[in-house]
């Protein structure tokens, strides 16, 4: 059985681990959400990340260059080395932070005694709530006598 997001592992499949739209998740994920590229970490070793981030943005310098970023950090704990050399790396490519989103309050706390912004979730894109109908209707006796009907139970017209 393969799961969106999750590894699967038996003696004979193994899935990796799926990002963005179902695709194989790499050790970094970058999309543009907004008016910002999004830099999502998978749960591979911070250096191993690192070294895919820079040969990501290596492979094509000229399109981040002057870019926003927004780091997706997950739970990951890092320490202050780990977050200065991936600040410097973006800085090295010209692209400015815009935010840090962090769900581990140690990376939290970190991120904020560097003065660095924390960025709120991206607000989920929502369908329209729906309505169901009710089946039966809810009549009304018109002026003349006759029954109309003016609005189904619940939602006026």
């Amino acid at each position: 059985m393969i799961k969106r997001g999750v590894e699967i592992a038996t003696s004979e499949l193994h899935v990796p681990l799926l990002g963005w739209e179902g695709m194989p998740r790499e050790p970094v994920a970058i999309k543009g959400m907004g008016d910002a590229l999004w830099f999502s970490f998978g749960p591979e070793p911070w250096p191993e990340a690192l070294r895919a981030l820079e040969a990501r943005l290596a492979a094509n310098p000229g399109f981040f260059a002057g870019g926003r970023a927004v780091l997706a950090l997950g739970d990951r704990i890092l320490e202050e080395a780990d977050l200065l050399a991936l600040l410097a790396l973006l800085n090295r490519f010209g692209l400015a932070l815009t935010g840090v989103l962090t769900d581990h309050p140690v990376t939290q706390a970190l991120v904020r005694r560097l003065g660095l912004p924390l960025q709120s979730p991206p607000a989920a894109e929502r369908a329209p709530e729906s309505q169901e109908l009710p089946l039966e209707p809810a009549w009304s006796v018109g002026p003349c006598g006759r029954a109309i009907i003016c609005r189904w139970k619940g939602i006026s017209a």
